[in-house]
């Protein structure tokens, strides 16, 4: 009897959890500098961005540069996990708002980040759920800002809820079956 209560607590832990699949974002595939990026680029739309090819004091090689207002959207959740960020010319450092948003346009997450001047810096963010990144420069002026590394989660943790009563009496009344075979047999 204990075998087979591990065995189904076993396979209905297994059933429950899914590996993450992240998808990194290199650009490094694009054919040249100046175009937009396609949409469905790897999944996500890229409004208001454009490809450019690397600088000597790149780091990051491939990057998507960022319009004045960029907009990364997808048609279902994603989770948003990081990406290298930089500004374009060396000595000007800026500030940069990243907004996560959800069902019907409703804000979930905004952060503003000091943009590294001096080279390419990694910036997690860790947005659950959200189907549409904004990045607004706040500070800074002119210099383009750029984006490489991008990595997302297309398999969003978040899932529709499970009703929680009918799963509660479904447990319940198999408990108190095992118990009752359990008082029938002594």
């Amino acid at each position: 009897m204990k075998k087979l209560i591990l065995v189904i607590c076993f396979v209905i832990f297994a059933s429950n959890n899914a590996f993450a699949a992240l998808t990194t974002v290199t650009f490094d595939d694009l054919p040249a500098s100046g175009n937009g990026i396609p949409s469905g680029y790897n999944g996500l739309n890229w409004v208001g961005m454009m490809f450019v090819q690397p600088y000597p004091y790149d780091d990051a090689n491939n990057g998507g540069r960022l319009g004045t207002v960029a907009n990364i959207q997808s048609n279902s959740n994603f989770d948003f996990v990081g990406a290298n960020i930089f500004t374009l010319i060396p000595g000007s450092s800026r500030t940069l708002r990243v907004a996560g948003f959800g069902v019907n346009n409703q804000l979930m997450y905004d952060q503003i980040v000091t943009i590294s001047d001096v080279a390419s810096a990694y910036y997690t963010f860790n947005y659950i759920g959200i189907n549409r990144l904004l990045f607004t420069p706040q500070t800074g002026g002119n210099p383009p800002t750029l984006i490489d590394n991008f990595t997302f989660d297309s398999n969003s943790t978040t899932a529709t809820p499970t009703p929680i009563p009918a799963a509660a009496w479904l447990l319940g009344s198999g408990l108190m079956g095992l118990a009752g075979l359990r008082r029938k047999k002594a």
